[in-house]
């Protein structure tokens, strides 16, 4: 049983860890630099961000965690999945947290370990794929509002450390979410219509 704890704590925590190293650490580096307490002697200061446009990237974020309900409905065009198996979101869907991987690894430690064994458990996993929606979306407005200040102060390194991490770690899981929520829900309708 203990050992069961430790894989699951290294298989929930290691996403975190990647996470942290790929775009939050590069993140919160990049905007000491700018301010000032890890930027390196050879680097010329930069202008700081305008009051309104913090302003405006804080409002965004803000209002990035609290979209409209209509926002996470499913539309038309995401519904068969053909547009984020094209993305490549199955493939991402391996790595993730409660993914492909993990779950498989779970499973040699409990072969009746199922995520979604139900049509309850589709149900109830809804709300979730909507949080983690919401907040891979403050996350992704924040890192472009970094990426493009860094392309407004020319440290095009910077621009593309910021955008990649936040590809793999802010874009690729909402896409993720919006391929799950469109998975249960046909799920869903197939339970409601076969029962």
């Amino acid at each position: 049983m203990r050992s069961v704890r430790r894989t699951d704590a290294i298989i929930e925590g290691a996403p975190i860890a990647v996470m942290s190293a790929v775009f939050v650490t590069p993140l919160v580096i990049f905007w000491l630099r700018v301010w000032g307490p890890l930027r390196p002697f050879d680097v010329a200061e930069v202008p700081a961000p305008s009051l309104l446009a913090l302003i405006v990237g804080v409002a965004l974020c803000i209002a990035a965690a609290r979209p409209p309900a209509s926002y996470f409905a499913v539309r038309a065009f995401e519904r068969d999945g053909r547009v984020y198996r094209a993305l490549g979101v199955r493939h991402f869907r391996k790595v993730v947290p409660n993914g492909d991987w993990m779950n498989r690894a779970r499973r040699r430690h409990d072969r009746g370990y199922r995520l979604i064994g139900s049509h309850a458990d589709a149900a109830d996993w809804l709300p979730k794929t909507e949080a983690s929606e919401k907040g891979h979306l403050v996350l992704l407005l924040a890192g472009i509002a970094s990426a493009a200040y860094a392309a407004y102060v020319g440290w095009t390194m910077w621009v593309i450390t910021l955008t990649v991490g936040n590809l793999v770690t802010n874009l690729y899981p909402v896409l993720l979410q919006r391929y799950t929520r469109a998975r249960l829900m046909r799920v869903m309708q197939w339970n409601a219509r076969t029962h």
